[in-house]
């Protein structure tokens, strides 16, 4: 909410329109429960399309006024404004050159607003999956970045090319600084090597880093996994000797899962090991055979739980209310607790 009267407020305060809380305020429960809903999380409140229905009317109005899309776009005061206005194929020919004012403005826009903290929500994990809330995202250079290299490769905005040219050496650090995780580097890749003002040395240079980075710097075996887009992507970057590599890394993971008693995590990391055997032929029937104990351990550990919980429910259900003492509600409670994994 309080980002939505930001952007709001800068974008009427530019086209000399009073804006204030009061009236914003007044405006969003008119509006709330029609176009809009307002969810409270963690005394955050969530704003959004009341269904996706409003969302496309909306974007057919933007796309059919031209001025207006311009004016949203110049005043933006946040990443992911410019993000959603300018991927938006129905707001503006990508296969047709845009004015030099508004190449210039966009490019301008684009290089402000590149470090500013992003608006967009993402749903952070609690309790090992078992609820979510959300929460503002963390800035994410490589995700940026991807965006604009995204948007080089379309006519209309071939020019922002030039913010991916000057970004080059931080994309090449980052990578090998292990600071870009193993999905960003895939879809940064994907979307950077193709532009036409890349050296062919230049690639050839980055991919190596890249694929050092993607086995080396895996945290999850999922994470792992992501060599395998990226040698759909580049074929010629494989060699005999990384499966010795993949193997040995994958194996230091799985050696860490000792502990790990998140079940669906570990049956998610069971299916990327079986993926990567399968497409890779890498022999990894140990590192299998780890999990798979690790999760039979875990789904007998639950079952015994459930056990003792129903064994003492039963053993609960034929006396009196007077007959419970509170250390037995309590222990009774605990077991219950215990494998409802509260």
């Amino acid at each position: 909410m309080e980002d939505l009267f930001k952007a709001l407020g800068y974008f009427r305060r530019a086209l000399g329109i009073k804006c204030n809380k009061s009236s914003f305020r007044r405006s969003i429960r008119v509006l709330d429960g029609n176009f809009i809903s307002i969810n409270l999380d963690q005394d955050n409140e969530i704003v959004s399309f009341h269904n996706p229905s409003i969302q496309d009317f909306l974007e057919s109005f933007i796309a059919n006024n031209q001025e207006l899309y311009f004016d949203l776009i110049r005043n933006s005061i946040f990443f992911e404004q410019l993000e959603s206005l300018l991927s938006k194929s129905s707001f503006v020919n990508p296969n047709k050159e845009l004015s030099e004012e508004n190449r210039i403005s966009i490019s301008q826009l684009i290089n402000e607003l590149f470090w500013v903290d992003p608006c967009r929500l993402t749903n952070l994990s609690m309790d090992k999956g078992k609820t979510f809330r959300k929460m503002r995202s963390f800035f994410n250079f490589s995700h940026r970045l991807a965006f604009v290299a995204s948007l080089a490769q379309k006519k209309a905005f071939s020019f922002v090319s030039k913010i991916v040219q000057e970004n080059l050496e931080e994309i090449s650090g980052s990578i090998k600084e292990h600071s870009i995780d193993n999905f960003d580097i895939v879809k940064l890749l994907k979307h950077v090597t193709p532009l036409g003002f890349i050296s062919n040395q230049y690639k050839e240079n980055l991919l190596i880093i890249a694929k050092e980075s993607l086995i080396s710097n895996a945290y999850w075996v999922s994470s792992l996994e992501q060599i395998l887009t990226f040698y759909e992507l580049y074929p010629h970057m494989y060699s005999d000797t990384d499966k010795a590599e993949i193997k040995k890394k994958t194996l230091e993971i799985v050696s860490d899962y000792h502990s790990e008693d998140d079940l669906q995590h570990l049956e998610d990391e069971l299916t990327s090991i079986k993926n990567i055997m399968e497409n890779e032929d890498i022999p990894l029937h140990r590192e299998v055979q780890i999990l798979e104990e690790r999760i039979s351990f875990l789904e007998a550990e639950n079952e015994d739980s459930a056990e003792s919980a129903l064994e003492s429910a039963k053993n609960y259900s034929g006396a009196t209310a007077g007959e419970i003492t509170d250390s037995e509600i309590r222990s009774l409670f605990d077991n219950l607790k215990e494998y409802r994994g509260i």
